[in-house]
């Protein structure tokens, strides 16, 4: 009778032992699963973080490419008017003179 609760006991402990290291075990599947799925979405955020950082760069390349556009059109007019002034002064003069 001794004999057969000793083994019971033993049986008892190997079982909560085993079943211990099921839990241990399914832990540490679930915390590597976590680790997985964070990675996965980062992976994702840095793909669309990609994608708006390229259509930032095309929008500042097209503002600096407007904004050149808007400067030789200024330039261009600010000659424009020079010339005008120097030709209403010169008709000015004539006409006084």
């Amino acid at each position: 009778m001794e004999q057969t609760k000793k083994i019971n006991i033993s049986l008892v402990v190997s079982s909560l032992q085993l079943v211990v290291m099921l839990i241990g075990i399914a832990g540490l599947f679930v915390t590597i699963g976590r680790k997985d799925a964070a990675i996965e979405n980062t992976i994702s955020d840095m793909t669309e973080l990609k994608a708006i950082v390229q259509d930032l760069l095309k929008a500042q390349i097209t503002v600096v490419s407007n904004d050149a556009t808007h400067s030789a059109i200024l330039s261009s007019t600010q000659k424009e008017i020079q010339e005008i002034k120097r030709r209403l002064e010169n008709i000015e003069r004539r006409s006084n003179g």
